[in-house]
């Protein structure tokens, strides 16, 4: 499996969270997310998750092998 997201932009009011964040794993890679207090690792989660939907735009690519 591999993932790709690219142009990712969180705002919530006039703080922008994230702007163009782009990244990819591919399979059999692993992902380290770390930063300091307030840096935006949970909300980076709970926006690949689906639970900030009204203020974010991105595209997600899941790309699943047989």
């Amino acid at each position: 499996m591999m993932i790709e997201v690219k142009d990712l932009c969180v705002k919530f009011d006039d703080n922008i969270i994230f702007q163009n964040l782009n990244f990819q794993v591919k399979k059999g890679e692993k992902l380290t997310i770390f930063g300091d207090s307030g840096a935006g690792k949970s909300t980076l989660l709970k926006v690949l998750a689906g639970f900030i939907p009204d203020f974010t735009s991105f595209n997600l690519t899941l790309m699943f092998e047989n």
